[in-house]
């Protein structure tokens, strides 16, 4: 048989990174180039304001008069004023290229990072697509599925999480199945086994300091605009493995929590990672997420790995600045492995870090149908989501539809690449 033309390889390569069955990063409405373009300091002075931006063209008056209800601290000179337009209009940029960037990206992991084998766990890059044991929830609860060749559902989660996953599968009521439930919609509980978490937190320090044979890191990006030393764990390549945990495991578990929001299953999922050290993202701001149902695992440890940098959970709201009054608050402090898991709605922030390192997974879990119905989960309207859909009412996986395509020769939207560290 004839091989592929290389043209046709790249492309097959490039689609196939794109998140099968789920789908990875690809912005679900217009509004996410526009609005809630997240200012965190200029200079030295603390902005941690919200801002819009009708169009990348947008002049800076017009820009100031869309903003006029956005709250600026006293010392904002007309310097600084400028210098907010200017962040805004690059964040926007951002955005716009962000699709682009990911799909380059992504390919160039896998390449030279998946497929040539660098990794430091194998284990932790299976196949995509693998095949879904084909039995009840309740007859997979009695024989829980590997998460992939090689990691066996025992090693990689704790028996208190198997005994309330395999509980729920049944039907049994979270509280009953033994989930804590800590504040108003909030639920915790030890996920991965200590083995796990410290070979997930390993793989991760591992690729943030790799370089390939030329001395180069490998291009990644930071998770958001608020998260600046993570990285975006299905464009690095693990990716199929976050599909199985949450498809066999975490998803079925929040599904049954949150019927509300998920009761009609979830299509996509943007997983990556934060990181929080006094000399770099020291804190995150008040704030609400992009998600129907957020999960966050911490691989990190309170008291051992870091001081500080509590995540501090809020109140339910989507507000326009959530900054002003976010509610009673709740300091999540846990050790590595466990993980908290909420509405997206819920407004939260972490608070500064004094010492050390501190490293988490997040997955944000996201529905197309529950957005067609309730509208975007930050502006509110249906009328701006950009899903396509086949004949068959499908989802087809959009590609360039929408966005810039930067020059990657010049491009530098890399996520901060960490040294060594004790």
């Amino acid at each position: 048989m004839a091989s592929e033309p290389p043209e046709k390889k790249a492309k097959t390569e490039e689609a196939n990174v794109l998140g099968p069955p789920y789908r990875w990063l690809l912005p679900d409405c217009r509004c996410f180039y526009s609005e809630n373009l997240y200012v965190k300091r200029i200079g030295d002075l603390a902005i941690d304001r919200y801002f819009k931006l009708e169009d990348i063209n947008t002049d800076a008056a017009k820009f100031w008069q869309d903003n006029h209800d956005v709250k600026l601290p006293e010392e904002a000179t007309h310097e600084i004023k400028s210098q907010i337009y200017e962040t805004v209009r690059k964040e926007s940029k951002r955005r716009l290229e962000l699709s682009a960037v990911y799909r380059h990206n992504a390919t160039a992991c896998k390449r030279k990072y998946v497929d040539a084998k660098k990794m430091k766990f194998p284990e932790l890059y299976p196949a995509q697509g693998m095949s879904v044991p084909n039995v009840s929830p309740a007859q997979m609860a009695d024989n829980p599925p590997d998460v992939a060749p090689g990691l066996p559902a025992a090693e990689v989660f704790t028996p208190e999480f198997l005994k309330a996953w395999s509980a729920m599968q049944k039907g049994v009521p979270s509280e009953e199945a033994g989930l804590r439930h800590v504040h108003l919609e909030c639920f915790e509980i030890p996920v991965f086994s200590e083995a796990f978490s410290a070979k997930l937190k390993e793989e991760i320090l591992h690729f943030k300091g790799f370089q390939d044979d030329g001395g180069t890191a490998l291009p990644h990006q930071f998770p958001n605009n608020m998260n600046r030393s993570g990285c975006i764990l299905n464009e690095i390549g693990l990716g199929p493995l976050m599909d199985r945990l949450i498809q066999l495991y975490i998803g079925p578990l929040c599904k049954a929590v949150y019927p509300r929001l998920l009761s009609e299953g979830f299509d996509a999922h943007h997983s990556f990672v934060v990181a929080y050290r006094p000399d770099t993202d020291s804190s995150l701001g008040v704030h609400d997420d992009n998600s129907e149902v957020t999960v966050n695992i911490a691989l990190s440890t309170l008291g051992k790995d870091y001081e500080g940098a509590s995540l501090a959970m809020y109140k339910h709201a989507r507000e326009k600045h959530p900054q002003a009054k976010p509610g009673q608050q709740y300091l999540w402090k846990v050790p590595a492995g466990t993980m908290l898991f909420h509405p997206g709605e819920m407004l939260h922030e972490v608070l500064p870090i004094t010492k050390g390192f501190r490293l988490s997974v997040i997955m944000w879990l996201r529905s197309n149908n529950y957005r067609k119905k309730h509208g975007c989960p930050l502006c509110g309207s249906a009328e701006k989501l950009i899903y396509q859909n086949d004949a068959d009412n499908k989802e087809l996986r959009r590609l360039p539809s929408i966005g810039l395509t930067p020059d990657f020769t010049s491009c530098n939207q890399q996520a901060e690449l960490w040294q060594q560290r004790d």
